[in-house]
């Protein structure tokens, strides 16, 4: 290894080395001193730590600062010379030898092959060692290093020691590294030592991340544990992988493959052991990271029942063993590795039939033991692994579920059965796990083995969720979908409700995302055919996410007994359908804890897709709740996601949608116009209707931010005809405001009485507190001067309505313009004033601006600096976060509690300390407890007064 290498080994690009912080100060300081002084010091680690890099490190600061450098490195296996290293050192000097005295040049010629004579006394060559290295050393600074000094020759490691010990005072440094578990003279002359730690894990992250930056993040945790902070091991454990194992399209394999230069580092420690010893610590290896120290015995006990061959692999320093928690463990994660590369294929196998006989009682652990030791097809082990992947997958582990199918298709006998396999492998990383990529070659090699397969209802579903996320190609999805159903019903076979219930909820996410109701055809027939075959789950979110207007009243029942569970689900798929069935009925804040748990699991490499999915709902609850600076942080997470795993679809929807709606409400972006306009044309191109409708929606409320209410009619008219609340078009229920709003402002007073006419005879108050609150808003807004108030009264005193902040803010403000007309100007500028407070904890600036305005208009005092509001004017949501915070709580406690993110519970104590006049969080409990006792969060007490 070069020592270019070497240097490089774990430095980004041309900067410091990373997490070396503390080594790199202590190295600056040590070539300080050798040029003014001398010093010796020697860094001591495990092998493959960075003590080479960390020498190179040295030297180029030595040559910087104008010291005289030269090097020499210890080799494993070197000739029998005894001075090898040592004639490679000195060769620069040789020259000055004629200033030495002739005893000592005479000694080191001899030494070192240049004359022949008697052999030198020990002392003498020493002596005379240290004396041509002082005459260098008078003429400029001198920076000995030595790499490896464990594999020194003796007679190299004596003399430079020998250097060593005598450096002070010569201008000579010595700077030399060791492993920390070698002797030798380097380690019983007592020198200085600094031992060199291996990174921690937010470094070795970085490091990883800078060599690899397209590395998926299920991958670069498992490099991460295997390397255990070893900088060789970082760079060099993904070469050793395939390109697809690197890039998260294969499985990776059970124990990580070592390259060449990462086994020598251990190799020979291993070669070294007796054959009972190197099988039994194969087994261990292959046990696991954390091995069972009884099923060790039982694996070996026909050969060795007193595993005399483990003790003498704990005695050579290569395991640990603990018989008090009857755990083995490798003294280092690659110590494994290269056990079990170093072993032959039938050496493995056979450790493996062992491992799987000894795992009689953990079921699993034999199942995996048994595809290790599998040397030809075997279809009962492919069903039980296909069985297993069934389990994972409603337990969570989507990786592990895609993983065992591509292991059920690998040992199966039958090229039918091995296609159809790949096949369930393929819809897991299409919908599940994220990995479009890898759901494509599966589908390629299921066709290439079987081709009738991939024809089949489990290929066809695959094949259009890569269609539908990948491409967003939404007809072709659609259309190959529903003909693979058509062919299912057509087939009259018995079905697998599994997979017909995959497929229909597949389908019914294609109906949603084309955005017109003649879509919705093929899966209200197929519904209608299959019956009981097909999960009663996948009717209730067709209901409610589909066509909640029309019969979400009548499926509430079924939905809450649903919500009911969805706390303690752990099935991904079913938590995210859940959700589905929530977003537009306003139920979404049931299932945030559920979908945090996805989310989290996705952010470990699990269901990748599944957690964009939550992503986008949880979006959709911040964005309704007024959590907009959570939305925007998750939204910029999943587009991270989206664009690492190619899912375009949802791309389309957290950037080109929710992120765009909070710019829009904020007044952000002059390019917003031209973003809608190009997902408009977008949408066109591809069949894609919803998104059609997400760009309207951004255009609404992008007029109505300006007051342009002529072109927010047209737009609100393309989502929902005022008057007619059409059916499959669920995105009604969130532009029933601005509709009526913009009727009402055009002079349209007719169309808005007959869409609130609509909204009553479809009963649309009754889907949820916040639907009861909007449909009284809007009755308020069409109703004559005998009925507006009682109306605004109602929509302000809903139950729960705080919870969606920016729908009440903006009725509130509505109705302070109304008392302000009719003269009420007092009571006008409490709500208006209130409604303010609102939009500006949301920095909702265009309609701050519109209150800025009403406020004055009836009299009231606008500051135009950052309001500051009174003891009183605690949102709901502010007062809990600050009692919270009072009773010690950190922003990430509170913010798990409240499933926030901690950033969102800090910017709400920012808003939260100057309306309660503190500077700290000690201040809160005094602050709070001088709230006057029966004051409410300010989201409905001025509103009451009213009555």
């Amino acid at each position: 290894m070069s020592d270019v290498i070497r240097g490089r080994v774990h430095r980004t690009g041309e900067g410091a080395l990373v997490g070396r912080t503390l080594e790199e100060a202590r190295l600056k300081s040590f070539v300080t001193s050798v040029g003014t002084l001398g010093s010796c010091l020697i860094m001591v680690g495990h092998a493959g730590v960075g003590k080479s890099a960390l020498l190179a490190e040295a030297g180029r600061l030595a040559e910087e600062t104008g010291l005289a450098v030269v090097r020499t490195t210890g080799v494993e296996f070197a000739t029998a010379d005894r001075f090898a290293s040592l004639g490679r050192l000195l060769r620069p000097f040789l020259v000055d030898r004629a200033l030495l005295e002739p005893p000592a040049r005479r000694a080191i010629e001899v030494a070192l092959g240049l004359r022949s004579g008697p052999a030198v006394q020990r002392e003498q060559l020493h002596a005379a060692v240290l004396d041509l290295l002082r005459i260098a050393a008078s003429r400029r600074p001198l920076l000995v290093t030595v790499d490896d000094v464990h594999w020194l020759d003796t007679g190299s490691a004596d003399a430079l020691a020998h250097v060593a010990r005598r450096a002070a005072g010569n201008r000579i440094g010595v700077l030399a590294t060791r492993r920390i578990d070698y002797g030798g003279p380097f380690t019983y002359a007592a020198l200085p030592e600094h031992e060199v730690r291996p990174l921690r894990h937010t470094e070795a992250n970085q490091l990883l991340a800078t060599r690899y930056p397209q590395m998926p993040a299920e991958v670069r945790d498992r490099v991460l544990r295997e390397a255990d902070g070893l900088p060789l091991a970082l760079v060099e454990l993904p070469l050793a992988l395939s390109s697809g194992q690197r890039g998260g399209q294969s499985p990776l394999p059970a124990v990580m493959p070592v390259g060449r230069r990462l086994m020598n580092l251990f190799a020979d420690r291993v070669a070294a052991l007796s054959a009972p010893a190197r099988r039994e610590l194969l087994v261990a290896a292959l046990q696991g990271s954390g091995g069972d120290l009884r099923r060790l015995h039982l694996a070996c006990s026909q050969d060795d029942p007193e595993l005399q061959g483990l003790s003498e692999a704990e005695r050579a320093g290569l395991v640990r063993v603990d018989e008090r928690s009857n755990a083995v463990a490798f003294t280092h994660p690659l110590m494994r590795a290269t056990v079990v590369q170093l072993a032959s294929d039938n050496e493995r196998r056979a450790a493996h039939r062992s491992l799987a006989a000894a795992s009689t009682d953990d079921h699993s652990a034999a199942m995996w033991h048994r595809v290790q030791a599998a040397a030809v097809p075997d279809e009962p082990l492919a069903q039980a692994l296909e069985q297993y992947a069934i389990t994972t997958l409603t337990m969570g582990d989507a990786a592990g579920a895609m993983e065992a199918l591509q292991r059920a298709a690998d040992v199966t006998p039958g090229r039918e059965a091995r296609a159809r396999r790949q096949v369930q492998a393929a819809f897991i990383g299409a919908d599940v796990s994220g990995d479009l990529e890898r759901a494509i070659e599966l589908l390629q090699d299921a066709d290439r083995l079987q081709p009738e397969v991939t024809s089949s209802l489990p290929a066809a579903v695959a094949a259009s969720y890569i269609l539908l996320n990948g491409e967003c190609e939404v007809d072709t999805a659609h259309g190959l979908l529903a003909e693979a159903i058509g062919r299912v019903h057509a087939a009259q076979g018995p079905q697998d409700s599994r997979v017909l219930t995959d497929a229909m909820h597949s389908l019914l996410m294609m109906s949603w995302f084309g955005g017109r109701r003649e879509l919705w055809t093929p899966f209200l027939e197929g519904m209608d055919r299959f019956g009981t075959s097909v999960s009663q789950e996948v009717d209730v979110v067709h209901r409610m996410f589909g066509d909640p207007v029309h019969q979400a009243l009548d499926t509430l029942p079924r939905l809450e007994r649903m919500l009911e569970s969805v706390p303690d689900e752990r099935d991904p798929v079913a938590i995210t359908r859940v959700a589905l069935a929530g977003v537009y009925t306003d139920r979404l804040g049931v299932c945030r804890e559920p979908l945090w748990r996805v989310i989290r699991d996705g952010r470990q490499g699990g269901a990748v897709a599944l957690a964009i999915n939550a992503l986008v709902s949880s979006c959709v609850d911040d964005w309704l709740t007024g959590q907009w600076d959570e939305a925007l942080e998750l939204a910029d997470e999943g587009l991270r996601l989206c664009d690492d795993y190619g899912y375009r679809r949802y791309s389309v929807i957290l950037g080109g949608y929710i992120r765009e709606l909070i710019r829009v409400c904020r007044g952000e972006g002059e390019d917003g116009a031209d973003v809608a306009a190009e997902m408009s044309a977008w949408a066109a191109s591809r069949g894609a209707g919803m998104a059609m409708t997400f760009s309207h929606h951004l255009e609404t409320l992008r007029a109505i931010s300006r007051q342009d209410y002529a072109a927010a009619y047209r737009h609100a008219c393309d989502i929902s005809t005022p008057g007619s609340l059409d059916g499959y078009s669920p995105h009604v229920l969130w532009v029933l405001y601005d509709t009526v709003e913009a009727c009402l402002r055009t002079g349209r007073a007719e169309e808005g009485r007959r869409h609130v006419e609509a909204m009553a005879a479809a009963r649309v108050e009754r889907i949820s507190p916040r639907l009861a609150m909007v449909s009284a808003g809007c009755a308020a807004l069409v109703s004559g001067n005998d009925h507006a108030a009682a109306s605004y009264e109602a929509a302000l005193m809903v139950p729960d309505g705080a919870r969606w902040p920016f729908d009440r803010a903006r009725i509130q403000l509505s109705f302070g313009e109304w008392l302000h007309r009719h003269h009420d100007h007092d009571l006008a500028g409490a709500h208006i004033s209130e409604a303010l407070a609102v939009f500006e904890s949301l920095s909702a600036r265009p309609w701050i601006r519109q209150a800025r305005h009403q406020l004055r208009a009836t009299g009231g005092r606008v500051d135009e600096a950052a309001p500051r509001g009174n003891d009183d004017d605690l949102t709901e949501q502010e007062l809990q976060v600050a009692r919270m915070a009072a009773a010690g709580l950190t922003n990430r406690e509170i913010g798990g509690r409240l499933f926030l993110s901690h950033r969102t519970i800090g910017s709400i104590l920012y808003r939260v300390f100057p309306k309660l006049g503190v500077t700290s969080r000690a201040q809160l409990s005094e602050a709070l407890e001088r709230l006057p006792r029966a004051a409410e969060p300010s989201s409905g007490r001025k509103a009451n007064r009213f009555t």
